[in-house]
């Protein structure tokens, strides 16, 4: 999203220069033709801004989404006899689970 906003300021930036130097103005009579070519301008800038946003999401890494764990209620009758066997293990015996 910030870089959403950050092409939004450089276009809007962008356009506002070449506006002053194509002397566009705020005026009551209005030149048509160089409002075409200021409506040009700010689509030639927005689209900057998305081809820019496009290539900084294929350069930039995205983590990966979490992996879901499905969390079990236990009795206490059970949860007592998981701890004893726990208690039991050695650190020989323990492994690492992959969640995939």
């Amino acid at each position: 999203m910030s870089l959403t906003n950050f092409a939004s300021i450089i276009s809007r930036e962008l356009s506002g220069f070449l506006a002053d130097r194509l002397d566009i103005r705020k005026q009551i009579v209005i030149a048509i033709d160089k409002l075409d070519l200021f409506y040009i301008i700010c689509l030639t800038l927005d689209f900057i801004g998305l081809i820019a946003v496009f290539l900084l999401l294929i350069k930039v890494k995205v983590p990966e989404q979490t992996a879901e764990i499905e969390l079990v209620e236990f009795d206490s009758k059970e949860l007592e006899a998981i701890e004893e066997d726990v208690e039991d293990m050695s650190c020989a015996e323990l492994q690492d689970v992959p969640l995939d």
